[in-house]
């Protein structure tokens, strides 16, 4: 890879676990309308 996005979180928690639950929560792809990391494959196709 030559370029990219380098994306930064800022979250108020109070501990490290309880901001990566939080991070792991809004980011990771758990359906093709949640998550913010969304794998463009997961979607139907001319959507």
């Amino acid at each position: 890879m030559r370029r990219g996005i380098l994306w930064t979180l800022l979250l108020a928690a109070d501990s490290a676990k309880e901001a990566r639950r939080i991070a792991e929560e809004i980011t990771v792809t758990t359906a093709r309308d949640q998550g913010m990391l969304v794998n463009p494959h997961f979607h139907r196709r001319g959507r």
